[in-house]
């Protein structure tokens, strides 16, 4: 049970927002359930007490099936219902489709194959959430929901968006990711109030005028050019086969975090003038951060994850509010470039390396802002680590130490603790 309880509300607010998770034992209790979840077995439990539950609007279902959900569950004047993890194989329960006062509906993990053109019917949901299950097609009908506000269509066999998605005007999160999508409409421009995006694992092939989709070898993979029109966006995570992004992706003002999980090739110069970026995660090796990239002055967390980079790539000084990063390297950890020691704001490290000589740069003792310092495969601790007394936190992975190295450690600075010895 979860009490949530808000400063200058009423009481009766405070019993809105308390989420149950056991059927009422008394009629009095049960007139103050407003949300409540329960398992399969707790069904015949809460079909008992609904006579006496005039103030349920929020019910979840976890763990059946679709086609094992009493009737008298869709004639609740419900606006938020999520049935999941029903798993098993059926049709699509069309009941649902009559329950107009719906804003929230959640149906992940239930092998759907198939959404019924009723659902689009259901003018008032806000949010839609049908992950994980079996669907191949996404209905043009999708731009009824004027709405909606949250998509969730990850997980599943989508090859194909509809066109009719960028009518969806009100949409702010958007997951389209785990699917066989082959291109995104040139309408998901038209999204101007999305604020997340998340594509990753699909297979892009972006068309361009007179080859055919179809051929793979002819399809550059890359975005459309109305992609940059999404100036509300803020978070966006990228398939892993891009080739490049489209030359105006730098006008996304807004963007905050992005994740770059694709061996790209070329990054647009515009990429510089993201100038709200404050969290990167790339998997490429290919990627330096030349002078164009310099406009990056809000970035704070930057994540290298390639064990093809040779040695930590050099950082623009302009990257001065940056206090958290994070690379793998096949390299020499000890090719540290001399541009970290003028990130002042840095205040966690993480250097994985998969070089056999794990021996630690000198070049660290440099880096006195750095209070959490994750370290792999280290094999050899030198004297001056020991008077490192900024640091507040040192994680050991996959290190050949003697447990002695964290006595001595914690003992010369008793403000910091170690782990992973």
């Amino acid at each position: 049970m979860i009490t949530l309880l808000l400063i200058g509300q009423s009481f009766s607010y405070a019993q809105k927002c308390r989420q149950y998770q056991r059927i009422p034992k008394s009629k009095a209790a049960a007139k103050h359930y407003y949300n409540l979840t329960i398992e399969r077995h707790q069904i015949g439990g809460l079909l008992k007490a609904l006579p006496y539950m005039p103030n349920l609007t929020n019910l979840e279902i976890v763990g059946c099936p679709l086609d094992q959900i009493p009737k008298q569950i869709y004639k609740l004047p419900l606006t938020h219902l999520s049935l999941i993890e029903g798993k098993t194989s059926c049709d699509f329960p069309l009941e649902i489709t009559q329950m107009k006062t719906l804003e929230h509906l959640w149906l992940s993990s239930n092998n759907i194959s198939n959404l019924p053109e009723e659902l689009f019917g259901l003018t008032n949901l806000k949010s839609m959430v049908v992950s994980d299950n079996r669907l191949t097609k996404l209905s043009p009908s999708i731009k009824k929901l004027k709405n909606l506000k949250f998509l969730d269509i990850g997980h599943n066999g989508i090859k194909k968006l509809p066109k009719e998605i960028g009518l969806l005007s009100q949409l702010e999160h958007l997951n389209i990711s785990s699917n066989w999508l082959e291109y995104v409409p040139s309408s998901i421009g038209e999204l101007t109030n999305l604020t997340e995006l998340q594509l990753v694992d699909n297979n892009l092939y972006h068309h361009i005028t007179g080859i055919n989709i179809k051929d793979r070898e002819g399809s550059y993979k890359t975005l459309p050019e109305s992609f940059c029109k999404l100036k509300k966006l803020k978070k966006l995570d990228l398939p892993e086969n891009l080739k490049a992004l489209p030359t105006a992706f730098g006008e996304l003002d807004a963007l905050e975090e992005l994740t770059i999980p694709s061996p790209m090739m070329t990054l647009p110069i515009s990429f510089g003038n993201l100038k709200s970026l404050k969290k990167l995660t790339m998997n490429s090796d290919s990627i330096t951060f030349h002078r164009d990239f310099g406009n990056l002055a809000q970035l704070e967390e930057i994540y290298l994850h390639n064990s093809a980079y040779r040695c930590i790539p050099d950082l623009p000084e302009t990257f001065g509010n940056l206090s958290n990063l994070k690379v793998a390297v096949l390299g020499h950890v000890g090719k540290l470039p001399n541009s970290m020691t003028k990130l002042k704001k840095l205040k966690s490290l993480s250097i994985q390396t998969f070089h056999y000589d794990r021996t630690l740069p000198p070049i660290l003792q440099k880096l006195s802002t750095v209070e959490k310092l994750t370290l792999y495969g280290v094999n050899t601790i030198p004297k001056w680590f020991y008077e490192m007394d900024h640091l507040t936190h040192v994680n050991f992975e996959n290190a050949d130490l003697h447990r002695s190295v964290k006595y001595k450690m914690e003992g010369k600075n008793q403000n910091c603790k170690v782990y992973g010895i």
